[in-house]
């Protein structure tokens, strides 16, 4: 796969055909309404890099000396050797509860959420961002205010939309739609033509 992504980069193939605006989101998606990022990628070339909760929640990332987010080492490279069930659970333990790039993601302080979301929109060049005001995980919505600010101050648009991951009953996709038309529209995004 790897190979086949340089390979990409290389010839300049994106995720669309047309890309005008690479965001970012924060949490889970409304799962029952997942129409919302074809309709952003179709109707306006904006495309969705990820979200701090699918970079975050099962990867594991190392910070480099000059601050980017990058794969962490798998255990073989960093010359830890397994040789039974115990060593393994232990050392899989010890690296998820000192792995701060995935602690922020359910928990850990609000500036280190912070300041993992701005290096995930530097590093991935993003140009905006949508936050979920999540109602079905307090757990990944905490913070998500300070985390609007945050990325505002760096000069990020942000837009918020209320809903619930799990409940299709608590998003309103009408409402939703509007203001995300809204919100392109007052960044000067216009639609794609036919």
């Amino acid at each position: 796969v790897r190979d086949e992504v340089e390979d990409r980069v290389k010839r300049g193939i994106g995720a669309a055909p047309v890309e005008k605006l690479r965001i970012m989101t924060d949490s889970q998606p409304p799962w029952s309404f997942l129409q919302v990022w074809r309709y952003l990628e179709r109707e306006y070339g904006v495309v969705s890099m990820g979200s701090l909760y699918t970079f975050m929640l099962q990867a594991m990332w190392e910070e480099e000396e000059d601050g980017s987010l990058v794969p962490a080492r798998t255990l073989d490279k960093m010359g830890v050797e397994i040789t039974n069930r115990e060593e393994a659970l232990r050392a899989t333990a010890e690296r998820r509860a000192n792995a701060d790039v995935a602690v922020c993601t359910l928990g850990g302080s609000i500036g280190m959420k912070n300041d993992i979301m701005i290096k995930l929109a530097k590093q991935w060049h993003i140009d905006a961002a949508i936050i979920h005001l999540n109602r079905g995980c307090g757990g990944s919505a905490y913070g998500q205010m300070e985390n609007r600010l945050a990325l505002l101050e760096e000069g990020i648009p942000v837009l918020t939309y209320e809903g619930s991951m799990g409940d299709a009953r608590d998003f309103d996709l009408p409402r939703t739609v509007a203001r995300i038309d809204a919100w392109l529209e007052g960044m000067g995004i216009k639609k794609l033509k036919g």
